[in-house]
C-alpha cells in the first residue's frame, strides 16, 4: 500500500499486485481492507471483476472522516463470498461506508428441506461488527444470512440494499435471514428483501436488546414469520414506518412482555394467506399505532397486562378483512364492536372487500453521488388488479432524452426493462413478470405478488 497523509483514492482489483494508487497498480481488496496506510476519509475503489473469498476490514475513519469501499462501476464488483467490518471488540472497523456492490455466493450447495440442521451452511454476506457503518444501495444475494448486524454495530444504517434468496434449506425454521439485526441505535431504510429460505426480515435476540430501532419504507417479502423482538430483554423506541409487507406475518414485539414504547405507522401489509395476523403488535405499554393498511386479515393486539391498553392510541386505521376470517381485533377474539366500545380505532374502517383505489410510492436515492446509477424505488399496490399501472416518478428528477432501467425486486438480474425518458411519468406492466430461484434451487421461495403488488429499482443507464 502506497503511503499517504490527505484522503485518497486506493484502487483494489481481483488480481491486483501494484501499492494500489491508481487503477494500473491496483492491489488486493484484503490487502487494502486491513492496511495501516489506509487512513479516515481514504475511498477504495472496487475495479471490476470477481473477488471470490471472505474478506475482514479492520481499517476505519471517523465522524467527519468516513472510508468509503465502493465499485467503480456501480456492481460490476462481485464478491463472491462475503465481507466484514470489524473484529467485534470495538477497535477496528468504525466508520465504513459499503456502497454499489454486488455480493453473492455461487455455490450451488443449497440443501434440501429434508436435511438436518447444521449439514449446510454458508457465510453470513455482510457482516458488521463495529459501530457506524453503513450498508448502501448493495446488490446481496444466494448467500447465508444476507446482511447481520449484531451488538457492536451500534449505529448502523441500512439504506436501499437489494436483498434476496438468502440462506439454505434444512428441516428447522430459523436462520439465514436476508436482514438479522439486534442492537441500538440501528436504522434500515428503503431495503428491498425479496424472498429468503427462513424468515426475511428479523431484528431479534434470545438475550440482548433493541432500542432506538428505526425500520422505514421497506419491502418485505415474508415467507415464515418475521419478528422485531426479543425473549429475554426490554424493547424501546421502536419505529416501524411506511413498510410493505407481503405474503405473511410480520410481528412487532414478542414473548418479553415489557417493551415500552412503539411507533408503528404508516404501513401496508398484505397476507393472502390463512395466518395468525397480517402486522401483530406485541407487549408494548405506549403505542401509537395510526394509518396502517391491513388487508387480508387484521392485525392483532396484546398488551403487557392482558387487562386494560392505557397508554395506546390506536386509530385512523384501514382493516379489509378479505376471506373467511373472524372479525377480531385482540387475541381473545374481542369483536370489532367491543374494540371500539372500549375507545380503539374510532375513526378507522372495517370491511371484508379489497381496497377500491391503486397505491404508488416513490422513494427517491437519498444517497445519490455523482457516477451513481440507483435513482431510485417505485411501489405499487395494484388493489385493482389492473394490467399496467402508470406511476407519477417526478419525485426522482428524470431527464427528458435520458435512458432509464427498471429491474422487478423479485427478479432483478433477469426481469429488467429499459425507456427513454418522455416525461415524468411511466407506466409498468403488472402481468408478464417473473421470480429468481436460488442459485441450486429449483424451487422459488415466495411466489410471484403481480398483478397486486409489484416494485421497481430505477437506475440511469450510463
Amino acid at each position: 500500500m502506497f503511503v499517504h497523509t490527505e484522503p485518497s483514492v486506493v484502487y483494489v482489483s481481483p488480481e491486483g499486485t501494484g501499492d494500489g494508487s491508481t487503477a494500473e497498480k491496483s492491489t488486493e481488496l484484503q490487502v487494502a481492507l486491513i492496511s495501516g496506510n489506509v487512513i479516515a476519509g481514504d475511498t477504495i475503489v472496487m475495479l471490476d471483476g470477481i473477488y471470490a473469498g471472505n474478506y475482514m476490514a479492520t481499517i476505519k475513519g471517523d465522524a467527519e472522516n468516513r472510508v468509503t469501499i465502493k465499485a467503480k462501476t456501480p456492481y460490476a464488483a462481485v464478491i463472491d463470498g462475503g465481507i466484514t467490518l470489524g473484529n467485534n471488540d470495538g477497535t477496528t472497523g468504525a466508520y465504513i461506508d459499503v456502497r454499489e456492490i454486488h455480493v453473492t455466493n455461487l455455490d450451488a450447495d443449497r440443501g434440501t428441506w429434508e436435511a438436518e440442521q447444521g449439514t449446510i451452511g454458508i457465510p453470513t454476506q455482510v457482516y458488521v461488527l463495529a459501530p457506524n457503518c453503513r450498508i448502501i444501495n448493495n446488490y446481496i444475494h444466494d448467500g447465508g444470512v444476507g446482511l447481520a448486524a449484531y451488538d457492536k454495530s451500534e449505529g448502523l444504517v441500512a439504506y436501499g440494499n437489494l436483498i434476496w434468496n438468502s440462506g439454505w434449506a434444512d428441516d428447522v425454521r430459523g436462520g439465514a435471514q436476508n436482514v438479522y439485526t439486534h442492537g441500538a441505535n440501528q436504522t434500515l431504510k428503503n431495503n428491498i428483501c425479496a424472498g429468503a429460505f427462513k424468515e426475511t426480515f428479523k431484528a431479534y435476540s434470545a438475550g440482548s436488546y433493541i432500542r432506538d430501532y428505526i425500520a422505514q419504507n421497506n419491502v418485505i417479502f415474508v415467507r415464515s414469520t418475521d419478528v422485531i423482538g426479543s425473549e429475554s430483554m426490554r424493547m424501546s423506541n421502536i419505529s416501524f414506518i411506511g413498510n410493505n409487507i407481503l405474503q405473511n406475518l410480520m410481528a412487532v414485539g414478542y414473548v418479553y412482555d415489557q417493551n415500552d414504547n412503539a411507533i408503528i405507522e404508516d404501513n401496508i401489509a398484505y397476507t393472502p394467506l390463512d395466518t395468525d395476523g397480517s402486522l401483530n403488535v406485541l407487549f408494548f405499554e405506549k403505542l401509537s399505532y395510526k394509518r396502517n393498511k391491513i388487508v387480508g386479515i387484521r392485525t392483532w393486539f396484546k398488551d403487557p397486562t392482558d387487562t386494560v391498553l392505557k397508554d395506546w392510541d390506536v386509530d385512523n386505521n384501514e382493516y379489509h378483512e378479505v376471506g373467511d376470517f373472524p372479525d377480531y381485533t385482540l387475541d381473545n377474539f374481542v369483536s370489532w364492536v367491543g374494540w371500539q366500545a372500549e375507545g380503539h380505532d374510532l375513526n378507522s374502517t372495517f370491511d371484508h372487500l379489497m381496497p377500491s383505489v391503486n397505491q404508488t410510492f416513490v422513494y427517491p436515492n437519498e444517497y445519490y453521488e455523482e457516477g451513481d446509477t440507483r435513482i431510485g424505488i417505485v411501489v405499487i399496490w395494484n388493489w385493482l388488479g389492473n394490467e399496467t399501472v402508470e406511476v407519477d416518478l417526478t419525485d426522482l428528477g428524470l431527464e427528458v432524452g435520458q435512458t432509464y432501467r427498471w429491474r422487478q425486486a423479485q427478479d432483478p438480474l433477469v426481469d429488467v426493462g429499459t425507456w427513454e425518458c418522455a416525461g415524468n411519468s411511466y407506466t409498468f406492466a403488472m402481468t408478464g413478470h417473473t421470480v429468481a430461484k436460488p442459485i441450486g434451487f429449483d424451487e422459488e421461495l415466495i411466489p410471484t405478488q403481480f398483478p397486486t403488488f409489484g416494485c421497481f429499482i430505477i437506475e440511469k443507464v450510463v
